[in-house]
């Protein structure tokens, strides 16, 4: 059920239209997927070094594993391809 809600979050989101994932820090999806395919980071302890995600309310925290497992398969469907 989850990868479902990431590939509609994905198609969702294709306009170029950001998402707030961090609202306590300013931190969108796009930040994220960025940091993650800039840095090779492939788990939230990796964001949490560079950003202060998840450090108020840690309510971001299950939709930021999303995004960065999102842009993981990315990279690694671009890479095999």
């Amino acid at each position: 059920m989850e990868t479902i809600l990431v590939y509609i979050a994905s198609i969702m989101f294709k306009d170029g239209s950001e998402m707030y994932v961090c609202l306590c820090h300013g931190i969108s999806d796009k930040k994220i997927m960025k940091l993650t395919q800039q840095h090779g980071i492939t788990d939230v302890r990796g964001i949490r070094q560079i950003t202060p995600l998840g450090s108020m309310c840690g309510k971001c925290i299950r939709t930021a594993k999303e995004v960065i497992e999102e842009a993981v398969l990315a990279t690694t469907l671009k890479k095999a391809s």
